[in-house]
C-alpha cells in the first residue's frame, strides 16, 4: 500500500475509513498475509500484540478455506489442447453432469422438497448462506457434492475406457508453505489433533500420490477418488 496525504481518508480498492490525514492506496495480495514482514499479519502483530494477531491469521485461513472450496480451480481449458471430436465428447459428458452440485446441495436439505419448484432457488440460496456460517453445516454439505462428484469422476472413466483412464484425487488438509506461514504452532496444533493421523499431509504425499495414478503401475485403475486426508473422512473432527 502506498500512502498519500489527503483529507484524513484511508482506502484499501474501494473502502474508505476515517484516519488522520492520509490515505492508503493499493491492493492487497498474497504477499500481505502470513508471517511476511511488513504484511498486514506483522503490522497487526505490531500493534496489537500476538493474540489478536492469532485470531486475525485464524480468520483469514477460515477465509481463504472457504473461498477454495467455492471458487478453486487446477486450470483452465485454454491449457489443454482438443480435437473438435474430443472437445465435443467433453462438452457432452459436461452437459450430463451440469446438474450433480446443486441436485447435491438440494439432497442436504430434505426441506427443499416441499417447496414449489420455482421458489426453490430462493430458499436454497437463503440455506447456503446460512451454511456458510456453521462449519459443521459446511462439512455435511461438503461431504454430499464429493458424492455426487465421484458419479461423475465415474462416468467420465466409462465414457474414455479403453483409452483414457481416469482417476481423481481428494486430498484434506496439506501443510504448504503458504498454509504453514498462515498458522501459529498453537493453531497448527489444534488441527492436528483434531485429525485421525495427528498431521497435516506433505505437499509431496499429495504429488506422490499423482505421480503414481499416471504410472503404469496404475494401468489397471480407473473410475475411483483417492482420499489422501489422514483419516479426516472416516471421522475426523477438522473440518467440523
Amino acid at each position: 500500500m502506498t500512502p498519500q496525504q489527503s483529507n484524513g481518508v484511508a482506502r484499501v480498492g474501494t473502502n474508505a475509513v476515517r484516519r488522520t490525514r492520509r490515505q492508503d492506496l493499493g491492493t492487497l495480495d498474497k504477499s500481505a498475509f502470513g508471517a511476511s514482514d511488513f504484511g498486514l499479519v506483522h503490522s497487526v502483530y505490531e500493534l496489537y500484540g500476538a493474540d489478536v494477531a492469532g485470531r486475525l491469521l485464524g480468520i483469514l485461513s477460515r477465509l481463504f478455506t472457504k473461498f477454495l472450496q467455492l471458487r478453486a480451480f487446477t486450470c483452465r481449458m485454454d491449457d489443454l489442447a482438443l480435437t473438435d471430436e474430443g472437445n465435443a465428447k467433453r462438452a457432452e459428458l459436461l452437459r450430463k453432469g451440469e446438474n450433480l452440485g446443486t441436485e447435491g446441495t438440494m439432497e442436504n436439505f430434505p426441506s427443499l422438497n416441499d417447496i414449489p419448484d420455482d421458489e426453490k432457488p430462493a430458499v436454497l440460496s437463503r440455506l447456503l448462506r446460512e451454511v456458510l456460517r456453521d462449519d459443521e453445516k459446511m462439512a455435511g454439505l461438503d461431504m454430499t457434492i464429493k458424492s455426487r462428484l465421484r458419479e461423475l469422476t465415474k462416468s467420465i472413466a466409462l465414457e474414455l475406457a479403453p483409452n483414457i483412464r481416469v482417476c481423481a484425487v481428494a486430498p484434506g488438509y496439506v501443510l504448504t508453505p503458504m498454509q504453514r506461514a498462515e498458522y501459529t504452532d498453537e493453531m497448527l496444533e489444534q488441527v492436528n489433533q483434531k485429525i485421525p493421523l495427528r498431521r497435516h499431509a506433505q505437499p509431496e504425499e499429495i504429488a506422490a500420490l499423482f505421480a503414481f495414478l499416471a504410472s503404469d503401475d496404475a494401468a489397471n485403475m480407473t473410475g475411483h477418488v483417492y482420499t489422501c486426508d489422514g483419516g479426516e473422512t472416516a471421522g475426523g473432527l477438522a473440518s467440523r
